[in-house]
């Protein structure tokens, strides 16, 4: 099932779907700003991080977010690089549901679109790759 059949069988299809993501992605961000991440961030909870004993390329990735949210930038790229680029593509996505609602404009094919445009995919596994390979050394030797 891709993003695009989620979409398309949605009640009242691409408006349901998009106020939905718009809500998720306002959510977010509301958490990021007031919850008490200090004291939540006690807790590890990686499971691939405890059974293999390295990173995964998440890891941190809430951090990141938090960071981010907050205004520190510094810190969030140093707690996971991909975490400011998921958090400035919220924004877009957030930016560009908010404009389709608004002009009620027919739902997006993701799927077609990335078909015109594979290179996208190798773009974005290439990022996870590298983030990945960060989050090791900086396992293996903290900054």
């Amino acid at each position: 099932m891709t993003l695009a059949d989620i979409e398309n069988n949605a009640p009242d299809r691409p408006t349901f779907f998009r106020a939905t993501m718009v809500t998720l992605i306002v959510s977010g961000w509301l958490a990021a700003w007031t919850l008490p991440w200090e004291h939540l961030w006690k807790f590890k909870t990686c499971l691939f991080r405890k059974i293999t004993g390295i990173p995964c390329p998440f890891c941190d990735m809430t951090h990141a977010c938090v960071y981010f949210a907050r205004g520190q930038f510094y810190r969030s790229v140093a707690a996971n690089a991909l975490g400011p680029l998921f958090m400035a593509a919220s924004v877009a996505f957030l930016a560009y549901f908010a404009l389709q609602i608004a002009r009620k404009a027919p739902a997006f094919r993701l799927d077609d679109y990335l078909s015109a445009h594979a290179w996208i995919k190798y773009a974005a596994l290439l990022a996870l790759g590298l983030n990945w390979a960060l989050q090791i050394a900086k396992h293996l030797r903290p900054f």
